[in-house]
């Protein structure tokens, strides 16, 4: 029998004659922009809850139990020194005072810089249960 090809199709059509069943799947996916995105979404979060032990801020099983109702605070970016104008990401320490007439809890914003770090030390925890490690995100 001899070999019967429509000379007009080209190799994209025998690309196509060729594919399993897995590959014609991904070629639709990959031409679906939303499919793609949800899949870049669904992938960092995969990475994020790997590595959830340094993303986490702080330690779940220690809290402040003082600051229970601490308000949230601004990130201020600038900070203004006896140098100039810096970049370098702080947020203000706050006081807790509490009314004596209606012992109602409020916080006041002090003079005192928190500055932000990536990557500096923190709680400590065990990644995966096999390392101990401090490093955090913040």
């Amino acid at each position: 029998m001899s070999d019967v090809r429509n000379l007009t199709a080209g190799p994209e059509i025998d690309r196509f004659a060729v594919a399993s069943q897995a590959q014609l799947v991904w070629w639709a996916f990959r031409r679906h922009r939303l499919a793609m995105v949800g899949l870049w979404v669904i992938g960092f979060l995969y990475l994020v809850s790997i590595f959830a032990e340094v993303v986490a801020t702080s330690d779940p099983n220690r809290q402040n139990r003082n600051a229970v109702f601490h308000p949230p605070q601004a990130i201020h970016f600038l900070d203004r020194t006896d140098e100039g104008l810096r970049i370098r990401p702080h947020v203000y320490a706050m006081e807790r005072t509490r009314d004596p007439a209606t012992l109602a809890v409020s916080y006041a914003r002090s003079d005192e810089k928190i500055y932000l770090r990536f990557f500096g030390r923190g709680d400590s925890y065990r990644m995966w249960g096999i390392w101990q490690g401090d490093i955090r995100l913040f």
